[in-house]
């Protein structure tokens, strides 16, 4: 079984170096559904597999469920976003770049509002810091929106300088545990190789956004919105199910919350970065994203 796994990813791996090589434009519309079927399905199998590969190391270290969830699924889960928003923008796509950070944010933190009454009520209080950086960073993206049509490079160390506050509050306050958490043994290279699929895989996506906004006629900002949004928050979702499923409930909170902060930190000062990010026409979305933000903030409040 773990044989055939391996020459699978070898072959998503291959498929997305020749997608990166060989970019698929509106030349090629006929392949676009093609192309996103195998991304999608490439992304959730390394997804799986790096979850347990994650549980692997956080048992070795030691690491709680929580801790699992942000510091090493909650990083990895966005490196399919740091890899779309940062070629986005090298390619002078920032619509695109920004688009992906907010439709992926979005998309996760409804899927939680769903399923929080049926796993996390319990858990919810001991959130609340996650939820106040959450805010915070929605606030000042809001506020950058005012200012800026095009984010300043110079801009991104505030983000920055946000992530590396949480990251570092976030690694004092991890408890050690000596509880092992049910996973697949796989060899640490299977993770290894599901990252890269996850990273290569998500490049595919942005040939794909772009050539459905010209095909409909739409704007960048929408289209990567909405197809990279949903796309990109596959490894998210895919690792909460998986880690609920096998009772791992620390681990899926930290990995919504984690990779939430990042996106609107890390990701967002990477993008800024490299090039000019682009806020136009997202305005909705930006303020979607802080309504979300306070209702999360709120039920860490009051959940008991």
């Amino acid at each position: 079984m773990k044989k055939s796994i391996i020459i699978y990813l070898f072959s998503l791996l291959i498929y997305d170096i020749l997608v990166l090589f060989y970019r698929i434009d509106i030349r090629f519309k006929f392949v676009i559904i093609f192309a996103i079927l195998i991304s999608i399905t490439g992304i959730y199998l390394s997804s799986d597999i790096f979850t347990d590969v994650a549980a692997k190391i956080g048992k070795k270290l030691e690491f709680s469920g929580k801790t699992v969830g942000i510091l090493i699924l909650g990083i990895a889960s966005v490196f399919d976003e740091i890899v779309m928003s940062l070629m986005a923008a090298l390619e002078g796509h920032g619509e695109i770049s920004f688009g992906s950070i907010q439709g992926s944010n979005t998309v996760v933190m409804l899927a939680f509002f769903i399923i929080i009454p049926f796993y996390y009520m319990k858990t919810l209080k001991t959130y609340r810091l996650d939820a106040v950086f959450i805010l915070a960073s929605s606030i000042i993206i809001l506020a950058f929106s005012f200012i800026y049509e095009d984010i300043p490079a110079y801009i991104g160390i505030i983000p920055m300088i946000i992530f590396i506050i949480y990251f570092y509050i976030i690694n004092r306050k991890n408890v050690k545990t000596n509880t092992a958490p049910e996973f697949e043994d796989y060899p640490y290279i299977y993770g290894l190789i599901s990252l890269l699929v996850i990273v290569l895989g998500s490049y595919a996506m942005i040939s794909s956004a772009i050539v459905i906004s010209d095909i409909f006629n739409i704007t960048s900002f929408f289209a990567s919105f909405i197809l990279l949004g949903v796309f990109g928050s596959i490894p998210e979702i895919t690792m909460v199910g998986i880690s609920l499923h096998r009772h791992r409930v620390g681990e899926s909170t930290g990995l919504i919350t984690g990779s939430t902060v990042y996106k609107n930190t890390l990701v967002f000062a990477l993008a800024a970065f490299t090039s000019e990010l682009t806020l136009k026409n997202s305005y909705f979305s930006i303020i979607l994203m802080l309504i979300i933000s306070i209702i999360f903030l709120i039920i860490t409040v009051f959940a008991r």
